[in-house]
């Protein structure tokens, strides 16, 4: 599956967000979602969307090659030069049009071959953000020189700033005429746009230093309390995106865990923050995303039936079971197209036999690789059953915390993990099976969860292998008696402890 070609709808979520962008002074926005979940991507397509509305600056400081705190400044302002002169030349109309034409020119280059945002070509240059800088200005400078040997007014003004941005690293004045400079440019640009308001959207804020997020927190609110400039620079909206719970947690991690967290943050948004939650989306494409997964090359569920329906059923609940818990992402859905299932052999019953032929085993290969590792999926299962879950669940198998979507879906997963339920002597015979008579099917008796599984088996031709299909769990021997519910992810991760001792697990 190419990633390209897959898309999801986002345009169902606008609805939400235009409800709290449009809330009366909602000026500074903190637009909260885990990493990987797609936030990037739908604000990009809300503001193409709404283009009538809003036009946008866009900052990645996370590109940036940044050293000490006070660098991160100063190349914002670089690059929101940089997309000013880029993308909104006849807005501005520079004094001296020869000039416009080349430094605009400059500019758009630099945006072509993509070193918009700023320095990402440049951070294998070096570690540190002022020879990187420094790289880039000359370059500017050099090319801009071939053009023009002197210049004036608001132009000399601004090649000024070029020349000298890299000897002022490490001396930031939040409010420095560079500052006025753009704050003066996007006014033009906005008297020219009197039906649109302007949106600055700081981008993967969570994933800076430390230092530097809580000193963009900081001087994006160096306005606040001014009656004639709510926000930096004059842009009518500020979006930082991030998630709100890792900015808590580097919070308490800097600053320790009893000071108050909500109290600092709160003074940077408008409002409440806005919680992206894409899942309704994803819940409604994830059998188009796993329809196309890739197994050792070929698709595989590409049949609705047999064994691999119980695995494509399975898969689709855990995943979005775990979606539900933020323990896995978007990204790592869509990543991962391809997957390779080990040809190796395990001893079953005293047989040897080949891996792949049992479905529960297939199922914690594709799942190791979606989250990364098979300790990644245990410490998942380990997080899941560390939380509020009891060993029973109700019987009408809706509880929204286990997200196993419907019965079928439980069933499907207790199928997957029967075999490895059932306890073989070295004789080959059944050491837990339960001695029911009249009954036409089988059942056994599980220690760890005090009930017994009733259940049939059918021969899979496909696999070479039996496969179990369960009837029903109940407290006591007959099929007859009262039934009993398990907590599917609790079984899922008792066969996966299981599986692992046997060294089932690769």
């Amino acid at each position: 599956m190419d990633n390209t070609t897959l898309k999801l709808d986002n345009a169902p979520l606008f609805t939400d967000f235009d409800n709290h962008i449009s809330i009366e002074q909602n000026d500074r926005i903190l637009f909260s979602a885990p990493f990987g979940t797609g936030k990037s991507t739908y604000l990009n397509e809300y503001f193409e969307d709404r283009s009538d509305s809003y036009f946008c600056f866009n900052l990645y400081p996370v590109n940036y090659s940044v050293s000490p705190n006070e660098d991160v400044f100063e190349l914002i302002k670089f690059d929101l030069l940089l997309q000013l002169l880029a993308n909104y030349k006849q807005e501005i109309d520079l004094q001296n049009q020869e000039f416009s034409n080349v430094l605009s020119f400059q500019a758009l280059f630099i945006k072509e071959f993509k070193l918009t945002p700023l320095l990402l070509s440049l951070i294998g240059e070096s570690g540190k953000v002022g020879k990187s800088a420094k790289i880039l200005i000359d370059e500017v400078k050099k090319q801009y020189l071939q053009f023009k040997d002197s210049f004036n007014d608001e132009e000399n003004f601004l090649e000024s700033y070029l020349a000298n941005i890299e000897s002022k690293i490490g001396n930031v004045n939040e409010m420095d005429a560079y500052s006025s400079m753009i704050t003066t440019l996007l006014t033009r640009v906005q008297l020219k746009n009197e039906k649109k308001q302007s949106v600055l959207i700081i981008d993967d804020l969570d994933r800076l230093d430390p230092e530097h997020i809580f000193r963009l927190f900081n001087i994006f609110s160096v306005n606040f309390g001014k009656d004639d400039i709510l926000n930096k620079f004059g842009f009518k909206k500020i979006i930082f995106v991030c998630d709100i719970e890792n900015i808590e947690g580097i919070y308490k991690h800097k600053y320790g865990v009893n000071v108050d967290f909500t109290g600092y943050i709160d003074k940077f948004y408008s409002s409440t923050p806005f919680q992206f939650d894409n899942k309704k989306i994803i819940k409604l494409r994830i059998e188009d995303i796993l329809s196309n997964y890739l197994i050792n090359g070929e698709i595989y569920f590409h049949e609705k039936k047999g064994v691999r329906y119980q695995e494509f059923v399975a898969l689709k609940s855990l995943m979005m079971y775990f979606l539900e818990y933020k323990l896995i992402n978007l990204r790592m859905i869509l990543e991962n197209k391809n997957i390779d299932i080990p040809v190796k052999t395990i001893t079953y019953n005293s047989n040897q036999t080949y891996y792949y032929k049992f479905p529960l085993l297939v199922l914690f290969a594709l799942l190791s690789r979606i989250v990364g590792g098979y300790r990644n999926l245990q410490e998942i299962l380990v997080k899941i059953l560390a939380r509020e879950y009891t060993r029973e669940i109700s019987t009408d198998h809706k509880d929204p915390k286990l997200y196993m979507d419907n019965k079928r879906a439980t069933d499907n997963l207790i199928n997957l993990c029967l075999p490895f339920l059932i306890e073989y002597d070295v004789q080959g015979k059944i050491v837990n099976k339960a001695n029911i008579e009249g009954q036409n099917n089988d059942a056994i008796f599980v220690q760890t969860f005090e009930c017994y599984i009733h259940y049939k088996t059918e021969y899979n031709y496909d696999r070479d292998v039996e496969i179990f299909n369960v009837l029903k769990i109940t407290e006591s021997p007959s099929i007859d008696s009262k039934e009993r519910t398990i907590n599917p992810i609790e079984l899922f991760d008792y066969a996966y402890k299981f599986c692992d001792s046997k060294n089932f697990i690769p």
